[in-house]
């Protein structure tokens, strides 16, 4: 992924592919986080239903021959403090107009 990509489509455990918006990248210890937003499906009826959006975070890697590969990180702790790092940076931004 370039930085100049705002959205990833990835597949869900059934296949399906599902649109993410990249909300940001993160870097924490030698390694790039990705904080990703699920773009709700606009014919899903669980969009409609749903009030509460889940961020998800991944981290990418790249593998041997250089392609980039997105990998569910495991520790907890980890995934938590990316999470802090990326709500800082939210309760930092300065939205100046666009609210």
């Amino acid at each position: 992924m370039n930085e100049e990509e705002k959205q990833i489509v990835l597949e869900d455990e059934e296949g399906n592919e599902v649109l993410f918006d990249v909300m940001d990248t993160i870097e924490y210890e030698g390694h790039t986080y990705l904080v990703l937003l699920e773009v709700p499906d606009e014919e899903s009826e669980e969009a409609e239903e749903e009030d509460e959006t889940e961020v998800t975070i991944l981290r990418l890697e790249t593998d041997a021959d250089g392609n980039e590969q997105y990998v569910w990180e495991e520790d907890e702790d980890t995934m938590q403090y990316v999470f802090d790092l990326y709500q800082a940076g939210i309760e930092d931004y300065d939205f100046g107009d666009a609210l």
